[in-house]
């Protein structure tokens, strides 16, 4: 072999190794982007990124302000349920002065429970993490 061809070889895997870790940190620590995710795991979301699961794919569509009463503060956290693609429900998940329940709904005949504090199993979720159980 060549020490050209060498070269070529080496750079070419050097290059599709940084290119697939790089991928993976950009997403997450997921391996691909559009992934399917699974159900009963903790997992870590951003503001319109679109997951998918096997049944709907859900988006965190934002945090919504309400009104203040005396000194305490709410708000809520809309989350875009899409089945094959179109609008299926909105999800608002109520925070306040209490932490917010899980939050149960439907897919079909599906039922499904979306956490946003606490795991089944009292693991802590922080504001970018979310747990489905199914």
């Amino acid at each position: 072999m060549s020490k050209t061809f060498k070269y070529i070889v080496l750079t070419t895997l050097s290059v599709g190794c940084f290119s697939y870790l790089s991928n993976a940190t950009l997403n997450k620590g997921r391996s691909m982007a559009n992934e399917q995710m699974a159900y009963n795991k903790v997992i870590e979301f951003s503001e319109k990124e679109e997951l998918q699961f096997l049944d709907f794919s859900l988006t965190y569509i934002g945090r919504v302000d309400l009104e203040k009463k005396g000194s305490l503060s709410f708000f809520k956290r809309n989350f875009q349920v899409k089945v094959d693609g179109v609008e299926a429900q909105i999800l608002e998940v109520l925070h306040g002065q209490v932490p917010p329940k899980p939050l149960e709904f439907q897919v079909g005949n599906k039922e499904f429970t979306l956490y946003t504090f606490k795991t089944p199993d009292g693991l802590d979720l922080l504001d970018s993490k979310l747990y489905i159980k199914h």
